[in-house]
């Protein structure tokens, strides 16, 4: 309900110009999510799915509600878009069930069968676009693109008690297990799925993935730290994209 009345407060102020993104990982380690989850009866809360459909139901006014029914307000003229960040076809298919668009985290997973797997089930059951988000580095020269791609790590993490998640290093992977009380079964780094080189070499490599999935859009993530670095990626990227002058 907060979530919905936030957006829709931002909606209001921005007609057009929200977008609402959820994910199911609620970010950060384990201390934290408890933190955030403080109070909150587990059992209630419901699976993923459930709450999605509940912030769903927020975020649609009842066009004959009664004068006391409860209503995330304001109502929008224009609502906040609706968007589900997720990695596998079950993700997909609670998209298309609550209609919203989808967005497949290719910078999360970069297994191109499970890409594959995940937009033929999008597209056999929606007619949204097919929007990937993907992890991109553009630097002046390829070497200079490639130094700052090494800096960039993505680990797996398997603990005892069933979960599965992706942090950005070592030391978070075993700070992860420590905080969730499991045994790690298994934590190791995984293979880079970022593209990476020149403005010219990454908006080839973009058309090929456009080609060969027949992605519609791109969300870019640039996992870079260092601020006038990453400024200077997307700068490029655009620059090469539009043919001009781009202020970022």
């Amino acid at each position: 309900y907060k979530v919905a009345e936030n957006f829709n407060v931002l909606a209001s102020i921005a007609p057009g110009r929200v977008d609402l993104g959820v994910g199911k990982a609620p970010g950060g380690l384990p201390l934290s999510t408890r933190a955030l989850q403080q109070g909150l009866n587990q059992q209630e809360k419901g699976t993923f799915a459930d709450q999605m459909t509940q912030l769903n139901h927020w975020l649609s006014p009842v066009a004959d509600a009664q004068q006391d029914a409860v209503q995330a307000t304001p109502l929008p003229a224009v609502p906040a878009e609706r968007f589900l960040l997720g990695a596998s076809v079950e993700s997909a298919r609670l998209a298309v069930q609550l209609d919203w668009d989808f967005v497949f985290a290719a910078h999360l997973n970069g297994d191109a069968n499970l890409l594959r797997d995940v937009l033929e089930t999008w597209r056999e059951n929606s007619t949204r676009h097919a929007i990937v988000a993907v992890q991109a580095i553009v630097a002046p020269t390829q070497a200079q693109a490639d130094t700052l791609a090494e800096k960039v790590e993505v680990w797996g993490v398997e603990l005892a008690n069933g979960q599965r998640v992706t942090v950005a290093s070592e030391e978070q992977a075993y700070a992860f297990a420590r905080q969730a009380g499991s045994e790690p079964l298994r934590i190791a780094r995984r293979a880079q799925s970022l593209i990476k080189g020149t403005a010219d070499s990454v908006l080839e490599q973009l058309e090929t993935l456009h080609q060969t999935y027949g992605i519609d859009e791109f969300i870019i993530d640039t996992p870079i730290a260092d601020g006038s670095a990453r400024t200077q990626s997307l700068r490029l990227l655009a620059q090469a994209k539009f043919a001009g002058e781009v202020l970022v």
